[in-house]
């Protein structure tokens, strides 16, 4: 039995009139001038990665957003882990954005991911690299801690926002030639680092320690140069 015409929701049916039937459901599940990604923050490293984007995952949960996050225990969606094992490259990231009840993405990133196969995004709107050490030399190719950096670098050479980098450490230092994006905050344990000082004097970004009558306060410096504390070590 042929169906009416009424029911034939094709592009180009064989006989009837052509419907857009798609149209409208996209429409609906993306409204013309409402976002269609989400903001991404990536964070690589020799040491502390899992740590830092555990941290920064939890500071957006608590802020009101849904992150899906990667690390090297597992993908986690909200808090909950949804996959576990080692899940910092590609295919997990292509995990944690297809997933629709997220609205931000922290994604730890590997070495070895990012030499076997990308970031698995074009960009990030914030990254950041926190060292640059030799626990991993010789493998793919990676012998030296200049080649190591040279593949660490990759995340904020496509940071759109916000490059954050190690300013103690002498190689993700000099990654602050490389990055294109609108900002560079610097962080140091070094409240007179020399470099971070003209930083801030030039207006730029940087967070750090400094001494307070209670101990050390860490501290953040914005393009106003107004410190403030963020909490007491």
């Amino acid at each position: 039995m042929n169906a009416a015409p009424g029911f034939r929701m094709h592009v180009a049916p064989s006989e009837g009139t052509p419907r857009d039937a798609a149209g409208p459901v996209i429409d609906m599940l993306f409204p013309q001038g409402a976002p269609s990604r989400v903001p991404i923050a990536c964070i690589t490293g020799t040491n502390g990665k899992t740590t830092t984007a555990r941290m920064l995952a939890h500071i957006a949960k608590m802020a009101g957003f849904t992150p899906g996050l990667t690390t090297t225990d597992g993908v986690y969606i909200d808090g909950q882990r949804t996959v576990e094992g080692d899940m910092t490259g590609p295919v997990a990231t292509r995990m944690v954005l297809a997933d629709p009840s997220i609205d931000l993405a922290v994604l730890e990133v590997a070495r070895g991911g990012l030499v076997r196969a990308g970031m698995g995004v074009p960009f990030a709107d914030v990254a950041a690299v926190l060292n640059v050490q030799s626990d991993h030399l010789g493998m793919k190719g990676v012998d030296t801690l200049e080649q190591l950096a040279e593949v660490k670098r990759i995340v904020v050479e496509v940071a759109r926002d916000c490059a954050v980098l190690n300013a103690d450490d002498e190689h993700t230092i000099r990654m602050s030639a490389h990055t294109d994006a609108k900002h560079l905050c610097y962080v140091t344990l070094n409240p007179n680092h020399v470099v971070v000082r003209e930083h801030i004097r030039a207006g730029g970004r940087a967070c750090g320690l400094e001494a307070g009558v209670n101990g050390q306060m860490i501290t953040c410096t914005t393009r106003a140069a107004t410190f403030r504390s963020c909490g007491r070590i």
